[in-house]
């Protein structure tokens, strides 16, 4: 999505490296607002999923309308941590734990810490490995120290 995006904006129709249109979209990013993109979750399917299209298209009337791409770019990220907590509402958790690439976005990262944490959760996040597959090698030693195979 974060590509999908990017390229909507007229920021990156191409990759020169992986996760470039992604990172160039949060550096654009306006943090100032408080409006987001709303995703809808249906709970009625197993496992639960989200609807992008009401995103796309919210975003594609604010470009009609002369909106800046740092404003999309902010209610882009916003939305995301919006659809995070209702995930997390959802499963009926209170510790949340943040982890893969799209959590190397300090934009996406800050907005689901603030979003999660004012609703009460619990939330923790890589503090000595990235999220990223960097982790995984230290993952797999953790998993196997576990099953006591080391």
């Amino acid at each position: 999505m974060f590509d999908a995006v990017s390229a909507l904006l007229g920021i990156r129709q191409r990759n020169a490296f992986e996760g470039q249109a992604a990172m160039e979209l949060e550096w654009i990013g306006d943090e100032s607002g408080t409006e987001s993109y709303g995703l809808t979750l249906n709970s009625s399917t197993r496992p639960a999923t989200l609807d992008w299209s009401s995103m796309i298209e919210a975003i594609r009337n604010d470009l009609r309308a002369g909106g800046s791409p740092a404003m999309i770019s902010g209610r882009f990220h916003r939305g995301l941590a919006d659809a995070i907590l209702r995930v997390a509402e959802h499963v009926g958790m209170e510790r949340v734990a943040l982890t893969g690439g799209c959590f190397q976005n300090a934009l996406l990262t800050r907005c689901v810490l603030r979003t999660l944490g004012d609703a009460g959760f619990r939330v923790y996040r890589h503090q000595r490995v990235p999220p990223n597959d960097g982790c995984i090698a230290p993952g797999q030693i953790a998993a196997a120290a576990y099953m006591g195979l080391i």
